[in-house]
């Protein structure tokens, strides 16, 4: 496989946004709801405080065409190291005094919660609709067989909104060490 590249980079004109290798970016927002968000670590967000928004860029021109298996062993590899990265980020101050990271995602349920987020259901039919829009839209430029309106109505079912907190984002980082590890000898997604 081709190696990624995995620098930390502000991107630039933006100071909030972090680009973790080439699929992962997290920018810093201020939390803006009035009602508090409490994780289930016992972290609470409050107006003001500020969090991460993660963000999943898969850059197409960067993954092996037609191969699905292949793309997806890339990308969950880049998604842990960025994972560790983003821990380091915070725990250096680098990202400011966030105190937690939010995704929305097409991932299984299980599986992020596996990964050690927290899963909420998404309230916007919109926005659940447009991530499974790009979802199935990755998976068949890269090949992937399947009906779209069948796979459409599977992503759609399972998009959903992650919550870590940068305390447990910092207990999981040796899990994603560890799996990152077990995926370089491997080769396959653990």
């Amino acid at each position: 496989m081709d190696e990624i590249s995995h620098e930390v980079m502000v991107r630039e004109g933006d100071p909030r946004a972090f680009n973790f290798g080439n699929h992962i970016q997290v920018r810093i927002f201020p939390y803006e709801f009035q009602e508090k968000k409490i994780l289930s670590d016992g972290t609470i967000l409050e107006q003001g405080d500020l969090f991460g928004e993660l963000y999943f860029t898969r850059n197409q021109e960067l993954l092996p065409k037609g191969n699905v298996d292949e793309s997806a062993a890339l990308l969950y590899r880049d998604f842990l190291i960025g994972m560790v990265e983003i821990s380091k980020s915070i725990d250096s101050g680098e990202m400011g005094s966030i105190k937690a990271i939010h995704g929305m995602t097409s991932l299984r349920r299980r599986r992020s919660e596996r990964l050690g987020f927290e899963v909420e259901d998404l309230d916007s039919r919109i926005t659940k609709l447009g991530i499974a829009l790009m979802a199935v839209g990755h998976s068949s430029e890269n090949g992937e067989p399947g009906n779209f309106f069948q796979k459409l109505k599977a992503k759609y079912n399972q998009t959903h909104q992650i919550w870590i907190s940068a305390a447990n984002l910092k207990v999981n980082r040796d899990f994603y060490e560890e799996r990152l590890k077990a995926f370089n000898v491997s080769g396959k997604i653990p």
